[in-house]
């Protein structure tokens, strides 16, 4: 019997480096990073410094949790203050990719349901060799019985349909609207999920 990840929170600089590196490895190849970089050696370089920016922001503002050394989690309270303030780091960050990314988040930020309040997924990832262990699971459940009880609802953008119809359905997440178009073809998926009564 494999014993179930120990989850915990994310806190300080070298948990953030931790984050950082299992995102851009659980994102290498992911549709959306394609999508905002499509040469593998720039995007590697790129999302480390993205993704340790929102890890860094979701430590200020919001909730970032770390399953083993292999899976992280990333949320934001809905009225967390804008990111737009992260705004020049991104461009620096991002460089010539900036205007895709800014195009990127203004597309995902007119899609975001304005209320009821709601805990945002922002991000998360589990190192690729370490998928399928009940990791991105794993952090799920955490935060739903952190959240459940106080009748907290979670919203997401799923990033391929196997993750929305696998994954976050089994955590209870339903499709919330038709899925989010970006230019040449690209689509996430949103999803909500209704806090679910204590088990008996």
């Amino acid at each position: 019997m494999v014993a179930s990840p120990v989850v915990r929170a994310a806190i300080g600089t070298d948990d953030a480096d931790r984050c950082a590196a299992i995102l851009t490895d659980a994102f290498a190849d992911d549709p959306v990073t394609i999508w905002l970089i499509p040469e593998p050696d720039d995007r590697a370089e790129a999302f480390y410094g993205y993704f340790h920016l929102f890890v860094r922001h979701g430590q200020d503002v919001g909730t970032v949790h770390l399953a083993g050394d292999h899976g992280c989690a990333v949320w934001l309270p809905s009225d967390a203050p804008d990111a737009t303030v992260l705004d020049d780091e991104l461009q620096r960050l991002c460089g010539r990719h900036a205007p895709r990314f800014t195009q990127f988040g203004q597309i995902v930020h007119d899609r975001h349901p304005a209320g009821p309040k709601h805990d945002y997924l922002m991000l998360l990832g589990t190192t690729t060799t370490s998928q399928g262990r009940g990791l991105g699971s794993a952090l799920l459940s955490h935060r739903q019985h952190q959240l459940d009880p106080t009748g907290m609802p979670t919203y997401l953008e799923a990033t391929t349909q196997r993750s929305a119809k696998g994954l976050y359905a089994r955590a209870g997440y339903r499709p919330h609207g038709h899925p989010i178009q970006f230019p040449d073809g690209l689509q996430t998926y949103p999803l909500w999920r209704d806090p679910q009564p204590p088990e008996k």
